[in-house]
């Protein structure tokens, strides 16, 4: 009895726990869409806090992010600068870091696009 009564405890302070970060990462993250115009499919993308030292992990996540697709990320808007860096299927890569890094106060959608110099850029769209 003494048993299931310690593992019963374990489980619900496990859960309870878990509960807890789950939360605080919700109310320490916004959304933003990404918006990819390139003309290309995207195979990797990273999002990471400027000044970090290394580009985290792909958040495409093993599909395509096919040009003409949105898709929704997470980020910790404690942070108000990041860099990106986005990869595309043919392996050519663009990053926007150091003094092209993005200021992400208030971002609700980066639209990434091809301009007419031929260069990549993104648009940022505010909350207002």
């Amino acid at each position: 009895m003494i048993r299931f009564s310690f593992v019963r405890t374990f489980v619900l302070t496990a859960l309870i726990i878990a509960a807890a970060q789950t939360s605080a990462f919700a109310e320490n993250s916004e959304r933003l869409e990404i918006v990819n115009q390139t003309g290309q499919d995207i195979k990797s993308y990273y999002l990471v806090q400027a000044g970090y030292p290394k580009w985290g992990k792909d958040r495409v996540g093993g599909k395509l992010f096919q040009n003409g697709q949105t898709r929704i990320f997470m980020y910790d808007p404690q942070f108000r600068y990041f860099k990106l860096k986005i990869v595309f299927e043919n392996g050519r890569s663009v990053a926007w870091e150091n003094d092209k890094k993005i200021d992400m106060l208030d971002a609700w959608r980066l639209t990434l696009y091809k301009s007419n110099d031929g260069k990549y850029r993104y648009a940022k769209n505010s909350r207002g």
